[in-house]
């Protein structure tokens, strides 16, 4: 799953990075039973408006629920199956929560399909960073490392944020041994990067995938320029 994801992050932030519009829609995904939403919202469901304030991938719309007061109820507006339809629900308290039972998650349009070649024996998150690299440099002419071997590691997610990741010496030092000579670091990771055996490999921190396009496209065209560096704070020098 964490692999899945990872991968439908990258695309999602390679091609919005690239100006493509995915027309990001909220939709409910799954609804809890014996909550207030049962009976009342579906999956698939389209989320449109909650009290009355318009949702998109952004909106917290657990913040808009917690908000209500209490025993009062919510209105909610909804798309389903092409048509628009309000509900109300009243909030009710549970894990500390107010709740009204149901999970959301952001569905995309994509303009292509997007096959990202790998072991399904491979899992985990943290090759995110570099599958929307590849995505990016795929749909943009030339090569944007100018040929070059250039690794990294990091999640990432539809905003195209880069995530901290674990193992980031071993990372680093397979990197190196497999003829890397930049490697992309997490903020988050930055400490335990300046600490790795990395030798002549330069490192560079990548807050985000704009960032990253940014590193390897100026170490590409010079490899002495400088570069965002790692700190042991993982602050902006």
């Amino acid at each position: 799953m964490q692999m899945r994801t990872s991968q439908r992050s990258a695309e999602v932030s390679a091609l919005t990075a690239l100006g493509y519009d995915l027309h990001p829609q909220v939709r409910v995904i799954d609804v809890t039973k014996g909550m207030p939403a049962e009976g009342k919202l579906r999956a698939h469901d389209v989320l449109l408006d909650v009290a009355g304030t318009p949702v998109t991938e952004t909106t917290d719309v657990a913040g808009l629920i917690a908000q209500v007061p209490e025993g009062s109820s919510v209105p909610i507006t909804v798309e389903r199956d092409g048509k628009r339809q309000t509900v109300r629900l009243t909030p009710v308290h549970k894990d500390g929560a107010r709740l009204v039972g149901i999970t959301l998650g952001v569905h995309y349009t994509f303009p292509f399909k997007v096959k990202v070649n790998i072991s399904d024996t491979i899992g985990g998150p943290s090759a995110g960073l570099i599958f929307a690299l590849s995505i990016y440099d795929t749909l943009t002419p030339g090569s944007i490392t100018d040929g070059q071997v250039v690794a990294g590691t990091g999640t990432i997610d539809d905003q195209g944020r880069v995530g901290e990741i674990g193992g980031i010496q071993q990372k680093i030092a397979g990197a190196r041994q497999d003829g890397a000579r930049l490697f992309l670091v997490p903020p988050a990771n930055c400490a335990d990067a300046l600490g790795s055996n990395h030798g002549s490999m330069r490192l560079a921190k990548a807050t985000t995938l704009k960032d990253a396009v940014a590193e390897v496209k100026a170490w590409a065209a010079d490899h002495n320029a400088p570069l965002t560096p790692c700190t042991a704070d993982g602050a902006q020098s």
